[in-house]
C-alpha cells in the first residue's frame, strides 16, 4: 500500500492520529529506513545517542523539521535546529552540526561513531515523506536512537490534517 493510500484510508476513516502500526507502515512506505529488532518492533537493543525529530506545520513557512538531542535538550536547553521542507543534503548536514550536542553524534565524547550519515539520511527521508503526504500536520520520532548501525525509533506519532498547499 502506498503512502497516499495509507493517508487516504486514515482520513476516510476520520482518524486524526495514526496508531503505532500505521505510523511504522507510513514511515516504511515513505522510504524511511529504520532498524528493527528480531521481533519486528523498533525497540533498541543497544540504543546509541537519543534524538528527537519533529515535523510541524508553520503558518508562514509550511512544513518545518526540527532536530534535538532528546526532549531535555529541546525543552530545557532549547538546543534545537530547524529547517523548512524540502531539505537538501546540505540542510540536513547543517541541522546536525548546529545542535550543541552534535559532538555526541560524531563520537568525540564516546557517542555514536558513524551515526551522523544515518541521521542525515533520516532527515532527508522525512523531508521527502512530507512532500508525499501533505496531510501530515505533525510527526514526532521520540525517542529515536542513532548509532553506527542506523536509526532505531522507540516511539512515533503522526497527526493528520487537511492537505496544506505549498507556500
Amino acid at each position: 500500500m502506498s503512502v497516499r493510500e495509507l493517508v487516504y484510508q486514515a482520513t476516510a476513516a476520520g482518524k486524526g492520529t495514526l496508531t503505532g502500526a500505521e505510523v511504522l507502515q507510513l514511515l516504511r512506505q515513505g522510504g524511511v529506513n529504520l532498524l528493527t529488532s528480531r521481533k519486528g518492533s523498533a525497540k533498541a537493543t543497544s540504543p546509541g545517542v537519543e534524538v528527537l525529530v519533529r515535523l510541524d506545520r508553520d503558518t508562514l513557512f509550511g512544513p518545518v523539521l526540527s532536530l534535538s538531542l532528546g526532549r531535555m535538550a529541546r525543552e530545557i536547553w532549547e538546543d534545537v535546529s530547524y529547517r523548512a521542507v524540502p531539505l537538501t543534503r546540505r540542510d540536513a548536514q547543517q541541522m546536525v552540526q548546529e545542535i550543541k550536542g552534535h559532538r555526541l553524534l560524531d563520537g568525540s565524547l564516546g557517542g555514536a561513531v558513524g551515526g551522523i550519515p544515518h541521521l542525515v539520511e533520516l532527515l532527508l527521508q522525512l523531508s521527502a515523506l512530507t512532500e508525499q503526504a501533505p496531510e501530515i500536520g505533525e510527526l514526532e520520532l521520540s525517542p529515536a536512537y542513532v548509532s553506527a548501525k542506523g536509526v532505531v525509533v522507540g516511539d512515533a506519532r503522526v497527526v493528520l490534517t487537511a492537505a496544506q498547499p505549498a507556500v
